[in-house]
């Protein structure tokens, strides 16, 4: 992958990965506990088209449902995720 920041109006996604042109949003927080820290993290996501996969990264055990199209990945579960999109 072809690592990026991303920005958005007043909004950071923390990676843009590329790669044979396929683009994977990455947020990640060391938790999403807080309804605050979930909203900040969650609504750049929410502005990227359907068509992009999304994930959250974050070390909570256990998590609240993501919004629709995005995935919350537990930090040591990122590797498996990655690997199976090759």
């Amino acid at each position: 992958y072809h690592p990026t920041v991303g920005t958005l109006p007043g909004k950071e996604i923390d990676f843009v990965a590329e790669r044979n042109g396929n683009r994977l949003y990455i947020q990640v927080a060391y938790s999403i506990d807080d309804p605050h820290t979930r909203e900040r993290e969650y609504a750049p996501l929410l502005e990227i088209l359907p068509a992009y996969e999304k994930w959250v990264v974050t070390l909570d055990d256990f998590a609240p449902t993501p919004p629709a199209g995005i995935l919350r990945i537990p930090a040591w579960e990122l590797q498996k995720h990655l690997r199976a999109k090759t």
